[in-house]
């Protein structure tokens, strides 16, 4: 039930953080319709430019792969690193031994580690040795943060859409 509420508090946080600066990568409009944080709203890819239409609940979320294994990130500009929970770093294979790092989140301090993505791929921009942080807690969306979008050439954020630029 803990769980249940810092994620909540965790989402809300979120949306007050947006920054209106960014672009995102997807290939096709999907309706959300059960997440809390919207499904993915895409737009036709353009070369390795990619737009992502906000979705109903204020977010701009995409679909990655993550060294193969899909995830549905919430991109997030003011995030420093891309962030997982121990669900999502479990999939991947990424879980940590141990949490020796601190991690300053919208839902507190928590007990995090540092990890290297292989590859994250959205749409037609992919980037390799993706720095990540894993935070100790189970039941929270992925966070597209800026140790991605910063490896980008445009992140651009011009209405309820967002593009993202590489090469």
């Amino acid at each position: 039930m803990r769980a249940v509420a810092l994620a909540l508090l965790f989402l809300a946080l979120i949306a007050a953080w947006r920054v209106a600066h960014v672009e995102a990568p997807p290939e096709h409009i999907v309706e959300r319709t059960t997440s809390p944080v919207g499904e993915p709203r895409r737009v036709p890819p353009s070369g390795r430019t990619i737009s992502i239409l906000r979705s109903p609940q204020g977010y701009f979320v995409t679909d990655a792969s993550v060294s193969g294994t899909s995830l549905r990130f919430v991109v997030d500009t003011g995030a420093t690193r891309v962030a997982l929970g121990r669900e999502e770093a479990r999939r991947l294979g990424v879980l940590p031994m141990r949490y020796g790092e601190v991690a300053h989140t919208a839902m507190g301090t928590l007990p995090s580690a540092s990890v290297i993505l292989p590859s994250i791929k959205i749409g037609e921009i992919e980037l390799l040795d993706v720095q990540a942080v894993v935070v100790d807690i189970d039941h929270v969306p992925p966070l597209l943060g800026q140790s991605f979008l910063s490896r980008l050439d445009r992140v651009a954020i011009e209405g309820d859409r967002m593009t993202l630029t590489k090469g």
